[in-house]
């Protein structure tokens, strides 16, 4: 998925509407500036991985980054 929204699709700019239109509802967690989806378990097995997406005053993308945990 990260592969593909990297290689595919410019994320930083979209608004929250495009990000749902693109992703869907956020599965983990949805708040004012952030939006965090369960990424599944990692090719090792013992890690999962979340694509958070922050969101600035304007309800923009402003930053993403993939937190593992």
């Amino acid at each position: 998925m990260m592969n593909s929204l990297r290689n595919n699709h410019e994320l930083k700019g979209k608004s929250k509407a495009e990000i749902i239109e693109l992703l869907g509802n956020p599965d983990e967690g949805k708040s004012k500036l952030n939006f965090r989806y369960y990424l599944g378990m990692a090719k090792h097995g013992i890690d999962t991985g979340s694509l958070v997406i922050k969101f600035d005053q304007n309800d923009l993308v402003s930053d993403f980054y993939v937190w593992h945990g």
